[in-house]
């Protein structure tokens, strides 16, 4: 995105009036943080005042990581977060106030909201002092994500990697019985699902809840439903406008008329429909890689000789295949213009991403937290969650070139949880990166999106159940366009055409 930065000033114009969101290795000594920041004049270094976002279950003046971080910058911070209620209220009293923290850790609404207003201090000048890590570990087009007019305001953090959070689950084991092998497309899961049907129909084939997202990924797939908007011809077209829609629907609610979908769909709770599917009464659910370190050992402790399957997404005619796989920005680092200690603020987020002091802070000193085996980092359990389980609330942009690896030693402290997510991400073909992946906060996307998928949530539960027939899709989009829809959808192609310039 050649011009970000002409995107964001557009669209922060309407945020502005929010006033301020195996056995293991002989162990290797533990590689030492790299040298500590020093300050201009030479003196003692100030104690700086940080703040972030609620983390549960976290004093973060008393985590071991504080020790850690002043070990590894030469600095002393105190560490504050705002309220798990009403975050962006409390935020922009304490900055209205002119309080003097040093960095704050902002949501992407939250540092487009105080960059617009004129909160936060340009940083390019400071940067370019200080910044000679921060420059290294960050990808050159990641930067754009923390402009505004040109100027830089923060240090960005993405998510780790490119991921795929969730994937149809089914018990393989009744299919082997059926001699059926892990459906691949649209026909060969209805096929799937009608026989398990026949063969146990006291059994729900495939259950799920109201809050599910009416356009499953892995089945969209099979009808090129891939990402939330799709450039068509140089337009963005949303998801619930592409041609292809009305044949998912169609396939829907085909398999809910013959039975082969939990007929409570439409009432269930996400927890009652795990229920069903743990119990063993259903045989196949949306899974993500989270829950699964609980859903998978209660299957098989529930249903003796259980096996399970996760879904590839499904084939189109054409043999092609793909799914949304999230990749987004998190979170932003900021130095507010009330700060005490600009200098010394960059200084210290600089000195974070210095090579040894990332992987150190990140995720432990070597031999100790983690090895490396075969290019893999292992954690040591439990040294990796005792010394680094909050780890990650306190990073401030990370090692772009490294981190996506190292992340993966905090999954493999669950063999489930990292089972799971190996599984669903074992085909990086066919990763599609939805083009509004990285777009700033649009005004006209922020007041009109929830009550948006809400009237398409309602529509899809209504042509399952019945109340709404295909017939009707023109009427619909009709509404939708007029409650909010067509205003979201112009904004947004401005935002993207304003960034391909």
């Amino acid at each position: 995105m050649k011009k970000w930065m002409t995107a964001v000033t557009a669209a922060v114009s309407a945020v502005t009036m929010l006033v301020g969101c195996s056995p293991e290795p002989a162990k290797e000594p533990a590689k030492e943080p790299a040298s500590a920041a020093k300050p201009d004049n030479g003196g003692a270094k100030p104690s700086l005042k940080i703040l972030a976002n609620y983390a549960a279950n976290l004093d973060p003046n008393k985590d071991v990581m504080v020790a850690d971080l002043e070990k590894a910058t030469g600095y002393k911070a105190e560490f504050f977060m705002l309220p798990q209620q009403k975050p962006e209220e409390k935020l922009n009293i304490e900055i209205a106030s002119g309080a003097d923290y040093d960095i704050i850790k902002l949501t992407p609404t939250q540092f487009y909201t105080l960059a617009a207003q004129g909160a936060l201090l340009p940083l390019d000048e400071l940067i370019n002092r200080y910044g000679a890590n921060m420059k290294k570990a960050l990808l050159p087009e990641s930067w754009d994500l923390a402009k505004l007019g040109g100027k830089t305001y923060g240090i960005p953090q993405k998510n780790e990697r490119p991921q795929v959070g969730a994937l149809l689950q089914i018990r393989q084991d009744l299919l082997d019985g059926l001699g059926l092998k892990t459906p691949e497309t649209a026909d060969e899961l209805y096929n799937a699902l009608k026989q398990l049907k026949a063969k146990y129909p006291d059994k729900i084939p495939f259950t799920g809840s109201s809050s599910d997202s009416y356009v499953n990924p892995t089945i969209g797939s099979a009808f090129q439903l891939y990402n939330e908007w799709t450039d068509i011809n140089g337009k963005l077209v949303p998801r619930i406008q592409m041609p292809q829609i009305k044949d998912y629907f169609a396939y829907m609610t085909k398999l809910y008329k013959e039975g082969l979908i939990d007929p409570d769909w439409a009432i269930n709770k996400t927890t009652s429909a795990e229920e069903k599917y743990v119990s063993g009464k259903a045989l196949m659910m949306n899974v993500g890689y989270t829950p699964a370190t609980r859903i998978v050992p209660a299957v098989m402790k529930n249903n003796a000789g259980a096996k399970l399957a996760y879904i590839q997404p499904l084939k189109d005619a054409s043999g092609a295949a793909g799914i949304q796989a999230d990749y987004k920005l998190n979170y932003v680092s900021a130095v507010p213009k009330s700060a005490k200690h600009p200098e010394d603020a960059v200084k210290y987020l600089d000195t974070k991403l210095e090579e040894n002091n990332f992987e150190f802070l990140a995720i432990g000193p070597k031999g100790e937290t983690f090895n490396l085996e075969n290019g893999k980092y292992i954690p040591i359990m439990p040294a990796f969650t005792d010394r680094r389980n909050n780890g990650y609330w306190y990073l401030n942009g990370i090692d772009e070139h490294r981190y996506p690896d190292m992340w993966l030693a905090r999954l493999r402290r669950d063999p489930n949880l990292f089972a799971a997510f190996e599984e669903m991400n074992k085909n990086t073909a066919v990763f599609k990166t939805d083009p509004t992946s990285l777009m700033p906060p649009i005004d006209e996307v922020s007041k009109n999106i929830q009550a948006l998928k809400k009237l398409e949530q309602d529509y899809f539960i209504k042509l399952l159940m019945g109340e709404e027939k295909l017939d009707g899709y023109a009427a619909f989009i009709s509404q939708w366009n007029s409650e909010g829809g067509a205003e979201m959808i112009k904004a947004v192609n401005n935002w993207y055409q304003s960034s391909k310039k």
